[in-house]
C-alpha cells in the first residue's frame, strides 16, 4: 500500500513538472511571435516611410560625430573651451524627409567665473575630448522628441536630416572672445559664435543645405535660448526660398533671482 502511494505521488510530480514544461515552452513561442511580430511592423512602418534600418553602417536612430577639420578650425578658431575641436553629430534623412533638416544645438547650461569654466572644461560640456563617436535619439533633454527617428514618437520629423550641434563653450553659442583667456595657467576658449559659424559653414560645403526643402532650428534648456539667440542668424544662412522656423525648448529664462536667492 505505501508502495503503491509513493508510485502515485511521483506520477503526480512528473505530471506536475511537464504541465510546468509545456507552460513555459508555450510562453517563450508566444514572445517569440509577438517580437517577430513587432519586428515585422517596425521594419513594414520603416519601409513605407522610406527608411533604411542600416544606413552607412548606423542604426535608424544613431548619429554619428563630425569634428571640423583642421582647417575651417583654424579659420573661425572654433575651439571648445579647453582647446579641442568643436563638432557636431549628423544623421541622414529619408524618404520623405531626405531634404528637410532638423539643426538642433546641444544644452547644458553655462559657467559663471573662470574657475567654473574651467571646470566645465574638464567634462563633455568644455570638451570633446571624451564625446562618443555615436549618438542615438535619446540626446535631446533625455528623451527623443523631436530628435526622435520612431514614426511613432515622432511623426512629422522622424526621418529628417539631423544636426545635433556638440554643446562645449559654456556661453549658449555666444562666446566671442579673441583672445585666449586663463584660469591660473590652464587656457580657456570662448568662442561659441565661431563655433556656431563654423559648424553652418562645414554643413553648407559638405551637405546639399542650399536646396533643402525646409529646416527647424531647434535646441533645448540652454540650447533653447540658443535658438532665441541665433534664429535670425540662422535665417541668413539659407536662400530666401526656404522656409527657416524656430523651435526653442526650454529656452525662456527670467532675468530676475529665483526663490533662493
Amino acid at each position: 500500500e505505501r508502495m503503491k502511494h509513493e508510485r502515485s505521488r511521483r506520477e503526480v510530480l512528473i505530471g506536475c513538472c511537464l504541465l510546468v514544461v509545456i507552460y513555459m515552452n508555450l510562453c517563450c513561442g508566444l514572445n517569440l511571435k509577438l517580437n517577430l511580430e513587432r519586428n515585422d511592423r517596425d521594419k513594414d512602418v520603416m519601409e513605407l516611410f522610406g527608411m533604411d534600418e542600416n544606413r552607412d553602417g548606423l542604426k535608424a536612430n544613431e548619429a554619428e560625430l563630425n569634428l571640423l577639420p583642421s582647417s575651417i578650425l583654424k579659420d573661425y578658431n572654433a575651439y571648445c573651451l579647453d582647446g579641442s575641436p568643436a563638432g557636431y553629430y549628423f544623421r541622414p534623412g529619408s524618404g520623405s524627409g531626405a531634404n528637410s533638416w532638423v539643426i538642433h544645438m546641444e544644452g547644458g547650461g553655462w559657467c559663471t567665473s573662470l574657475a567654473d569654466c574651467y571646470s566645465r572644461s574638464q567634462t563633455t560640456l568644455g570638451s570633446s575630448k571624451n564625446w562618443p563617436r555615436i549618438l542615438d535619439s535619446s540626446i535631446c533633454c533625455g528623451q527623443g522628441g523631436i530628435l526622435s527617428s520612431d514614426p511613432h514618437q515622432n511623426p512629422n520629423f522622424f526621418n529628417f536630416n539631423l544636426v545635433f550641434i556638440g554643446y562645449c563653450d559654456g556661453t549658449s553659442f555666444s562666446g566671442s572672445l579673441n583672445s585666449t583667456a586663463h584660469y591660473l595657467s590652464h587656457p580657456l576658449h570662448f568662442r561659441g559664435k565661431a563655433i556656431f559659424d563654423a559648424v553652418f559653414h562645414h554643413l553648407n560645403s559638405t551637405r546639399p543645405l542650399n536646396s533643402a526643402s525646409s529646416v527647424i532650428i531647434s535646441g533645448c534648456s540652454a540650447g533653447g535660448l540658443s535658438t532665441f539667440l541665433h534664429l535670425d542668424q540662422a535665417r541668413s544662412k539659407f536662400p530666401r526660398q526656404i522656409p527657416v522656423k524656430g523651435l526653442a525648448d526650454a529656452g525662456f529664462f527670467l532675468d530676475h533671482p529665483n526663490y533662493l536667492n
